[in-house]
């Protein structure tokens, strides 16, 4: 987990409060305008990017469901903080198929140099709550106990001290009521007990009828009962958050696909005390990979996309078709099984050059049907940002031995 972020023992549920800060305007122009780098200009958007960053290294798709964003989205920034010395990749000691973007130690600096923006932040704030101590502080119904007071990490403590005074009480409210996400925080029977207008925009009720009701209430019944078991897990500490894409039910009755992102708070004592949610629409992403789906679905082409470690991470059902081989047989295997032996080795060499920035085009070798014998296939294929390789072939069996065949009846 993030150094930003990062909580101990009952304190999972503090994650989601501290993204809600790193990610607001206000907090990130403050933070930006403490931290001093001679090579690049810091934005308000790295804050987010950055504060989601596992020390122990995260992989881009992680990096785009913790922040909210798309990979496309992320690249610019991950680009620029890897060309500038902040970031590098390795690969996952885990999974050698995967990458894990890490901070260099050059990165690490600039991480200390955020805490001390955020002790500093601390300083100031809770002087400013000193000097206004009569005033109430709303927002701090939800932090039972004393567990801001008594935080004793660097970051957390920051982020408490701003939290407590009543400064950092205006900035959570603003943060948790004008987030362009769905915010919410929830009972542990489901109760929406407040919610901000990004929320009611995306479910169509406003903010009176929506906390009379539960989140089961408006979750298509085929996503409860997923939803419903990850909160227990997460309510009896076997995981300390959660993300789940899932149905709503809006009040006139349509389906929107959302993206939550669930964390829990819990009293001192350790006991679960309520659920904080964050909310995104991902309607339209959704739509767009539907069409996607099913073009890649229908073409009579093979398509397919592989990773660096030499396996298809995704084929369409032409190569069910054409070769016999299913799905799974062809995920769960090196592509180079499936190659003549002949043509191993100049498939590896192209593999290698499309790596290198070198499209392959009309590449042709032979695989391997389910039958034993071997079919043509003619390619097409280009790397992308996210070290996958996006392949298209064609059969090209009968052309090869039609062009044969008359070859040899022309020698006759």
């Amino acid at each position: 987990m993030s150094p930003l972020l990062q909580t101990s023992g009952h304190d999972a549920g503090i994650d989601s409060t501290r993204q809600i800060f790193l990610s607001t305007r206000a907090l990130s122009k403050a933070i930006l305008e403490m931290v001093r780098l001679d090579d690049i200009q810091l934005t308000g958007g790295y804050i987010p990017v950055i504060s989601a960053i596992d020390p122990e290294g995260i992989r881009l798709t992680d990096l785009a469901r913790i922040t909210g964003m798309s990979k496309q989205a992320l690249f610019p920034y991950v680009t620029a903080l890897q060309d500038f010395g902040y970031l590098s990749k390795v690969q996952d000691p885990h999974d050698g198929r995967a990458n894990l973007l890490c901070f260099t130690p050059k990165g690490h600096k600039l991480l200390e140099q955020i805490h001390a923006a955020l002790e500093q932040m601390s300083r100031e704030g809770q002087s400013a709550g000193q000097a206004r101590h009569g005033r109430d502080i709303d927002m701090r119904r939800y932090f039972p106990g004393d567990r801001f007071l008594n935080r004793q990490e660097g970051g957390a403590r920051a982020v408490a001290g701003i939290v407590e005074s009543g400064a950092g009480a205006d900035l959570f409210s603003s943060a948790f009521t004008h987030a362009a996400i769905g915010m919410a925080i929830v009972g542990l029977d489901g109760q929406f007990l407040d919610v901000n207008e990004s929320l009611c925009r995306i479910v169509g009720y406003s903010k009176p009828e929506l906390v009379k009701l539960t989140f089961q209430d408006i979750t298509h019944p085929d996503d409860l009962k997923t939803d419903l078991d990850l909160s227990k897990l997460l309510m009896d500490g076997v995981i300390p958050s959660y993300h789940l894409e899932k149905r709503y039910i809006r009040k006139n009755g349509d389906l929107i696909w959302i993206l939550l992102t669930a964390t829990l708070a819990r009293h001192a004592d350790g006991t679960p005390h309520h659920f904080i949610a964050q909310i995104q629409d991902i309607q339209s992403r959704k739509q767009d990979e539907d069409e996607r789906n099913a073009f890649f679905d229908v073409c009579p082409d093979l398509l397919a996309v592989a990773g660096t470690s030499g396996r298809f991470i995704r084929v369409n059902k032409a190569w069910t078709d054409i070769l016999g081989w299913s799905v799974e047989e062809l995920t769960s295997r090196p592509y180079l099984d499936f190659i003549h032996p002949e043509d191993q080795e100049r498939t590896r060499r192209e593999h290698a050059a499309s790596f290198a920035g070198n499209p392959l085009h009309a590449f042709t070798n032979r695989y391997r049907h389910k039958d034993g014998s071997y079919r043509w296939l003619e390619w097409n294929a280009a790397v992308k940002a996210n070290e996958r390789i996006f392949c298209s072939a064609r059969d090209i069996t009968d052309m090869i031995e039609t062009g044969a065949m008359a070859r040899s009846q022309a020698r006759n």
